[in-house]
């Protein structure tokens, strides 16, 4: 019966309990929503999903995590776990009243501080810069402050590209399993099992949310998820440089950190850089994301999910390649590699503007009556892009 105390048993059942809590919560979730009216509601402007949705996922995910966690670490709770659990609990019940009647943005900026403050009297604090602009050791004030900034900046990047079906969900399991794994490996139990549930939580969640998504995870979920993801690579930076086996230390821990959170990260500076040049609000929502111009390119949401899956996957593999470099080279690598991605979301832009103006010409001329669909893009949704592109 020892086999059932060691842990990779203890983290596969983790996940499976993990999977099957959510599993089962969601279609009680989704009937509930029915039933009360709680449905997000589709428009003509960012929201395309063809039917009313709920948008309430984020309460199986909350549910699933926080039963098994407790679950598997009852006997090893401690002062930390109890600032930590605060911190859920309040981005929980604020995104839970931003999904069921939206707050302004500055009550959700206060709450995700309180947050941020409280994963830090929890134990979670960045206590260095590892050599990035020549600066190592930092004061306990300057690394409260730049984990507060990293942690909001996380869980905003993250409930930014919960965007389309399964996005979201998807790079959430990535980044979670990456985490298991190395916790895991290294014998920190409560972090293995936190990310090991997160992971579970959010495989049975696909499922529901694959498209067509039968529910979204709402900020709910985006918020508590991207918190908890910022936590772990808090730890994980941490504990890699200071206390991990010879194997698994990384002196450029910062840098797959970036890489793990790569897609939020990247399309999040992305976005703003856009709307800067442009001279567009930049807190205002569009349709600058880089998942929009790839479905307004003709990709369908899964097709998005599995390449933008492949771009994190990609960064994390780059982020190790460049270990035995100092943190300023991997950044630098990371900040190439967004370049490129960059310019290829360019090259999509300029290619539906071509493909727009073909189908143009063809209607023009009678001719395309087909050509109009090509690449299963509605003209009328070509057009809108094509009016991003111009804007």
């Amino acid at each position: 019966m020892e086999v059932f105390y060691s842990l990779p048993i203890q983290m596969i059942l983790a996940f499976i309990i993990a999977s099957g809590v959510a599993w089962y919560a969601i279609p009680v979730i989704i009937r509930v929503s029915y039933e009360k009216g709680l449905l997000d509601v589709p428009d003509e402007d960012r929201k395309r999903h063809k039917r009313m949705t709920s948008n309430l996922g984020g309460m199986a995910i909350f549910i699933s995590v926080s039963f098994t966690y407790l679950f598997f670490n009852n006997n090893t709770l401690n002062e930390g776990f109890g600032w930590f659990a605060a911190a859920v609990l309040i981005l929980f019940l604020l995104g839970m009243k931003d999904d069921i009647n939206a707050i302004s943005a500055r009550k959700k900026l206060i709450g995700q501080i309180a947050a941020a403050v409280l994963a830090i009297g929890s134990g979670a604090t960045i206590t260095s810069l590892y050599g990035l602009f020549g600066i190592h050791e930092i004061p306990f004030t300057v690394g409260a402050v730049i984990t507060a900034v990293v942690i909001v900046a996380l869980v905003n990047a993250y409930n930014l590209i919960d965007g389309i079906d399964g996005l979201a969900g998807f790079t959430g399991i990535i980044s979670s399993v990456l985490l298991a794994v190395w916790f895991g490996s290294q014998g920190y139990f409560p972090l293995a099992i936190l990310a090991t549930t997160l992971a579970g939580a959010l495989s049975a969640f696909l499922i529901f949310n694959w498209q067509p998504a039968r529910i979204f995870m709402g900020d709910s979920g985006s918020m508590v998820i991207g918190f908890i993801l910022a936590f772990l690579c808090i730890h994980f930076i941490e504990l890699s440089v200071a206390n991990a086996s010879e194997a698994f230390h990384f002196a450029s821990s910062p840098v797959i950190a970036v890489a793990v959170m790569f897609i939020p990260i990247f399309d999040t500076i992305r976005v703003i850089v856009v709307r800067f040049l442009k001279g567009r609000p930049i807190f205002k929502p569009d349709r600058y994301h880089i998942h929009h111009y790839l479905k307004d390119a003709g990709l369908n949401d899964a097709r998005v999910v599995l390449l933008l899956g492949a771009v994190q996957t990609i960064a994390i593999i780059i982020a190790f390649a460049f270990q035995p470099f100092s943190v300023s080279v991997g950044l630098f690598a990371m900040l190439t590699y967004a370049a490129f991605i960059s310019y290829g979301a360019f090259a999509l832009r300029n290619n539906l503007r071509d493909s727009v103006a073909r189908a143009e010409y063809a209607q023009l001329n009678g001719t395309g009556s087909s050509s109009g669909r090509k690449n299963g893009v509605h003209r009328k949704e070509r057009q809108e892009a094509y009016e991003y592109t111009e804007n």
